[in-house]
């Protein structure tokens, strides 16, 4: 399922929605047959934390409704942790290991808009933004953006009469039109050439079907010993609060 979710979400980053409707069918059908399973239910419930905040961020327009359809799906097809002495649900550790994934794959991305914190600032003003657009952006000029894919102008200029504004925000809608953008950037490039060169910070729509696919082949070779780094982190905040 994850697979050609993956193959799909990385050609068009649309996935067609029968994909999730046919496994959904099977999951169901797996589930109803494991019904009678101990802690089902309880560990069910609790797994649906991870598409509910996935939906929260679907709903604020930083996720895909995509995204949260696999985790759901997902829920009813791993339940319940691989072994019996294991506590967290596999879509929560899912979640969080697709998450880290992401963040290790944009480090160097993040690591590169820091050299443009300057520029990033003076055209945001905000110390909230600018930390907000150096952990997602990415620093391109227009002549290059303009032969990219699924990028989001996040720091970019416009004409208004005679004068050029700069537009900084640090999030996007994924149901915005891309070519709209580039639309807009070849108009601008026509009237002032000299911004074919002009740097702007733009995010990527990131295929986040992947990371999760990532997060599930993982998941059964790291899900024992992020229980165990759990297990000691809240241990010792309970001899820290009890010793306090």
């Amino acid at each position: 399922m994850l697979a050609i979710g993956s193959y799909s979400d990385i050609k068009t980053r649309e996935i067609d929605p029968r994909l999730w409707l046919f496994f959904g069918v099977v999951a169901a059908a797996i589930y109803m047959n494991r019904l009678g399973e101990s802690d089902l239910i309880l560990y069910t419930l609790f797994s649906l934390l991870a598409p509910l905040v996935v939906l929260l961020l679907v709903l604020l327009g930083f996720m895909g409704y995509a995204d949260f359809f696999a985790f759901l799906v997902l829920v009813f097809l791993m339940p319940k942790p691989l072994d019996h002495d294991m506590i967290i649900p596999p879509a929560i550790l899912i979640l969080l290991l697709s998450d880290l994934i992401l963040l290790i794959y944009t480090l160097p991305m993040i690591m590169l808009n820091a050299r443009y914190h300057r520029f990033i600032r003076d055209r945001c003003g905000s110390l909230t933004k600018s930390l907000l657009i150096i952990l997602t952006g990415y620093p391109m000029n227009i002549k290059k953006y303009l032969n990219s894919r699924f990028m989001y102008p996040l720091i970019y200029p416009i004409k208004e009469g005679s004068n050029i504004k700069w537009i900084c925000r640090s999030t996007y809608d994924i149901a915005e039109e891309i070519e709209d953008y580039k639309t807009r950037f070849k108009n601008l490039v026509t009237e002032e050439p000299s911004l074919e060169n002009q740097l702007i910070i733009v995010s990527w729509g990131a295929p986040y079907v992947l990371f999760v696919f990532l997060g599930v082949v993982i998941y059964p070779f790291t899900a024992f010993y992020i229980e165990e780094l759990f297990r000691l982190l809240s241990k010792s905040i309970f001899i820290l609060l009890h010793s306090i």
